[in-house]
C-alpha cells in the first residue's frame, strides 16, 4: 500500500534534515552555545556559536545536501561567525557590484593616464557590441559561398553563443537593475535601455536563425541529409521510430506530472522540456500538464533506423509516444520550452576559507538561480504558456521568445560530424610539424638548439605534449610548474602531470577554478592532481590567472637548467587544432628566470618585483 502524497512529502523533509544533521562532527557538540538560522536568498546559513573550524562540516553537507536542496529549495552553509552572513539589505548589491568593476578599471586608467572621458556617442555598448559580433557569426551561416555543413556549424555556434549571452550578460544587467545601479555606462546607456535594445536584436536574430535553418536544411535534403518532421513520417518510419523509442529512449525519460508534485521540481537550465497537455479519454474536464525533460545523454537528433542521413527530433518522438509514457490519457496539445538561468555567480575568493569548495557551491547554485530567458515552440496556447511560466519560475525581467524553428539550434552540430559528405565541408587543412623539431627529436634538444615559435592551428600542438612527456619521465627533471585555465575532457596534460608527480618530480600546478563554465571540470582536475601528489594552487586572490606558462627545471651535467613554454592559448590539445594562437618554447636564461619569479609570485613567495623579458598585468 503506497503512502499518501502529504506523508511522502513529510518523510522527504525529515530525511533531508537528518542528512544535514548527520554531517556535523559530534565531537564538537559539547562546545556549541547556540544555533540560529538565517536565510539569504537560496542559502540557509546555520550560525553555530562556540564552534571553531567548520570546514569539515561544510564539505560533508556539500556531499549530502542534494536532498535538502531539492526538498526545501535552499542549500546549507555552516558558519561560526555572523560576519560571514551577508546583511539582508546588501545581498543583491553584493552580487551586482561585480558588474561595475570593468567601468571602475576604465575610470582608474583614465585618471592615471590623463585620458579625457569620451563623449557617450563615441563608444559602443559592450553588450550590444557582443550581439553585433554574434550577428557576424550568423552571417557565415547565411553565406551561400560557405559549404552547407560549415554553414550549419556556424548556425549552431551562433545559437550556443546566445545561450552564454543570456546566462552572463543579460543576467548581469538584471542584477544591476535589481540592486538599484541604474547609472549609464561609458556608452551613455543605462541598463534598462540596454536590455530593451538587446530584446529587439535577439528577436531579430532568432528570425534570421530560423530562416537560415530552413534554407540550409532544404539544400541538405537534396544531398541526402534531412530532418524529417513528425507530420511527414511514413507509416513505416513511425513504426520503426516507436520501436526504437520504447527500447532505447523511454527507460531513460522521467515524465513529471506538474499538478501532482509538491513541492514542484526545479527544472534544469538549457534542457529541452516537452510539455504534454493531457486529458482523460472520456472526460474533457480533467486536464494535466506533464513535462518530459530530454536528458543530455540522449542525442537530440535520432537516426531513423534503416535510412542513412535521415533524422527525427527527439521531442517529436516523445510527443508521438505520449500514450506509452502516460497511458490512458489523450494528447490535447504538445509544445517544447527551454529555460536559461542566471549563471553569473560572483565568487569572492578573498573572503572564503576554501576556494575549491566555494567554486563547487557556486556551480551547484546555477541550477536553481532565476530564469532570464524562456524559449517556446511557436503557436503555443495561452493556457499552456501560463502553466510553463509557473513551472519555470519566470518572473518580471525574464525574456520570453517564441521560436519559428525548433529550439536550441546548437544541436545541429550533431549533423556536422556525420561521416562522409566531405564535399559539404571546407577542405581539410591538417597542421604541419613546426620547423626545427622534426618528428622523433627530443624536445629538450630542439629547444636548446633554437627558440621555437609555433603558430597554431597551422602548426601542430604535438611538440608541447612531447615536451611534457619528456619532462614527466626523464630522471634529470626535478620540477615542473604549469598554469592551467582550460583543458580537454580527456586531457593528456593532466595525465602527464599526474605521471610526473608519481615519478617523484616536484609538480606545482595553478588551476584557475574561475574559468567560466569550466569551473566544475577544473575542480575535478584539481582534486585528481592533488591525489597524485601535485602541489595545486588556485591563483592570486581577486584575479583570474590567464597566463599560459610551463616551466621545467632539470639538473644536467651538475648544473641547473630551465626551459619554458609560453602561449596565448590554453593547454588544450583539441582546441589547439581550431583556435589561432602563438606558442614559444625556449631555454633563454632571461625568460626562464622571469618565469621562475612569476611562479614564485603566484605561490605567494615574492612580490611583483621587476622582470627583464616579460610584462605582467595588472602591475598595481
Amino acid at each position: 500500500m503506497s503512502l499518501h502524497r502529504d506523508r511522502r512529502v513529510t518523510i522527504s523533509k525529515l530525511a533531508a534534515i537528518l542528512r544535514v544533521a548527520d554531517s556535523f562532527d559530534r565531537l564538537k557538540l559539547a562546545a556549541i552555545r547556540e544555533t540560529t538560522f538565517h536565510r539569504r536568498g537560496d542559502t540557509l546559513y546555520v550560525l553555530v556559536e562556540g564552534a571553531s573550524d567548520l570546514s569539515l562540516e561544510n564539505r560533508a553537507v556539500t556531499a549530502v545536501g542534494d536532498l535538502f536542496e531539492n526538498v526545501f529549495g535552499m542549500r546549507i552553509r555552516f558558519t561560526s561567525s555572523s560576519d560571514e552572513i551577508p546583511p539582508v539589505n546588501e545581498e543583491k548589491s553584493f552580487e551586482a557590484v561585480e558588474h561595475l568593476t570593468r567601468q571602475v578599471s576604465l575610470d582608474v586608467m583614465r585618471e592615471r593616464t590623463g585620458m579625457d572621458k569620451p563623449d557617450p556617442g563615441a563608444l559602443i555598448n559592450r553588450d550590444l557590441s557582443w550581439l553585433d559580433f554574434n550577428g557576424r557569426v550568423l552571417a557565415e551561416a547565411e553565406n551561400e559561398e560557405v559549404p552547407l555543413l560549415e554553414r550549419l556549424r556556424f548556425l549552431s555556434i551562433s545559437s550556443r553563443n546566445l545561450d552564454e549571452f543570456f546566462m552572463i550578460r543579460v543576467a548581469g544587467l538584471i542584477q544591476r537593475l535589481e540592486a538599484g545601479l541604474t547609472a549609464a555606462d561609458s556608452s551613455g546607456m543605462p541598463p534598462d535601455e540596454v536590455l530593451a535594445e538587446a530584446r529587439k536584436r535577439v528577436a531579430a536574430a532568432i528570425a534570421r536563425q530560423a530562416a537560415a535553418c530552413r534554407s540550409i536544411l532544404e539544400k541538405l535534403s537534396g544531398c541526402r541529409i534531412r530532418i524529417v518532421p513528425r507530420d511527414r513520417w511514413s507509416p513505416d518510419q513511425r513504426k520503426r521510430l516507436r520501436e526504437s523509442f520504447r527500447a532505447e529512449i523511454a527507460p531513460i525519460l522521467t515524465p513529471l506530472a506538474m499538478g501532482r508534485l509538491d513541492p514542484p521540481p526545479i527544472l534544469q537550465g538549457l534542457t529541452i522540456h516537452v510539455a504534454l497537455r493531457l486529458g482523460m479519454e472520456r472526460d474533457d474536464s480533467e486536464e494535466d500538464v506533464v513535462l518530459v525533460p530530454l536528458p543530455a545523454q540522449i542525442p537530440r537528433l535520432i537516426r531513423i533506423p534503416g535510412e542513412a542521413g535521415a533524422f527525427a527530433l527527439l521531442e517529436d518522438m516523445v510527443a508521438d509516444s505520449h500514450g506509452f509514457l502516460c497511458p490512458g490519457l489523450e494528447l490535447v496539445e504538445s509544445a517544447c520550452f527551454r529555460i536559461t538561468r542566471d549563471a553569473d555567480v560572483a565568487v569572492h575568493d578573498d573572503e572564503v576559507t576554501d576556494l575549491l569548495q566555494e567554486i563547487e557551491r557556486a556551480v551547484l547554485s546555477r541550477r536553481r538561480r532565476r530564469p532570464v530567458r524562456v524559449e517556446l515552440s511557436a503557436g503555443i496556447s495561452e493556457s499552456l504558456l501560463e502553466r510553463i511560466k509557473q513551472a519555470s519560475g519566470s518572473a518580471d525581467g525574464c525574456m520570453v521568445f517564441e521560436c519559428p524553428s525548433f529550439l536550441d539550434l546548437g544541436c545541429l552540430s550533431e549533423i556536422c560530424s556525420i561521416e562522409g559528405f566531405d564535399e559539404l565541408r571546407f577542405e581539410p587543412w591538417p597542421p604541419v610539424r613546426p620547423v626545427g623539431i622534426p618528428s622523433g627529436m627530443n624536445p629538450r634538444d630542439a629547444i636548446d638548439r633554437r627558440e621555437l615559435i609555433m603558430i597554431h592551428p597551422y602548426e601542430s600542438f604535438d611538440p608541447v605534449i612531447e615536451f611534457l612527456e619528456w619532462a614527466s619521465a626523464d630522471p634529470s627533471v626535478l620540477a615542473i610548474k604549469q598554469t592551467l585555465y582550460r583543458t580537454s575532457g580527456d586531457s593528456p596534460v593532466i595525465r602527464l602531470l599526474e605521471q610526473a608527480a608519481m615519478n617523484g618530480k616536484a609538480v606545482t600546478v595553478l588551476v584557475e577554478l574561475r574559468a567560466r563554465f569550466d569551473e566544475e571540470r577544473n575542480a575535478n582536475w584539481a582534486r585528481r592532481l592533488e591525489d597524485a601528489g601535485c602541489q595545486v594552487i588556485y591563483g592570486v586572490a581577486g584575479l583570474k590567472t590567464h597566463a599560459k606558462a610551463l616551466l621545467v627545471v632539470s639538473r644536467e651535467h651538475g648544473a641547473i637548467r630551465r626551459r619554458v613554454h609560453l602561449s596565448t592559448g590554453n593547454y588544450n590539445d583539441r582546441t589547439a587544432k581550431v583556435y589561432s594562437d602563438i606558442g614559444l618554447m625556449t631555454s633563454n636564461d632571461s625568460l626562464c628566470s622571469d618565469m621562475a619569479s612569476f611562479f614564485n609570485l603566484l605561490t605567494g613567495q615574492s612580490d611583483l618585483g621587476s622582470y627583464d623579458s616579460v610584462s605582467i598585468a595588472p602591475s598595481m
